[in-house]
């Protein structure tokens, strides 16, 4: 929603763009996990490989930004 992402951005001003970064790591870590789950000759350990680095994403993104965008996303109204 652009009204939100506006509200982020404001709020977290310099660390945006470290926020972005993050973010883009999520979502390919997340594309990982996805492929590797469709790919029955993935082995298992392809599969947790994948996870970790999904969950360590979340994890870190979520200790460094969440009350920030928590903070922006109130203001927001979402």
């Amino acid at each position: 929603i652009p009204e939100q992402m506006a509200a982020i951005r404001a709020v977290l001003e310099n660390e945006f763009a470290a926020f972005a970064a993050m973010d883009g790591r999520v979502h390919d870590a997340a594309v990982a996990l996805a492929a590797a789950a469709a790919d029955s000759s993935s082995p298992t350990m392809d599969l947790f490989d994948a996870y970790v680095g999904l969950q360590e994403g979340c994890v870190a993104c979520h200790t460094k930004f969440r009350s920030s965008v928590s903070e922006a996303l109130q203001q927001a109204g979402g």
